[in-house]
């Protein structure tokens, strides 16, 4: 089969418009991207450099609203939610200082 470059000119552009429609459909301009993580209660305390027991008693206490819960129960905090607790109880993440090596 032998093709003219008219044809394949028509062939490429053809294929350019359905690529440039495709991309339109699947990365959306106004779409945000998003890092959708979640933390159970202990992984979150660690990370906020405190305990679970203290998350909870900060949470009784009234000073966090309480974290989301799955349909079974269990709880869980978002990133968002690690950046709320760090301001509510004045957390300040220090850089973890290097420690000089001797050879």
């Amino acid at each position: 089969m032998s093709y003219t470059v008219n044809t394949l000119r028509t062939m490429t552009r053809s294929c350019e418009m359905m690529r440039d429609r495709v991309k339109s459909v699947v990365f959306k301009p106004e779409d945000r991207k998003v890092l959708d993580l979640t933390f159970g209660p202990t992984a979150a305390a660690e990370l906020v450099g405190r305990t679970p027991e203290a998350l909870a008693k900060a949470e009784k206490e009234g000073r966090l609203s309480p974290p989301k819960q799955l349909g079974n129960g269990r709880r869980y905090y978002t990133l968002e939610d690690l950046t709320k607790i760090r301001e509510a109880l004045h957390i300040r993440p220090a850089k973890r200082q290097m420690k000089m090596l001797l050879w």
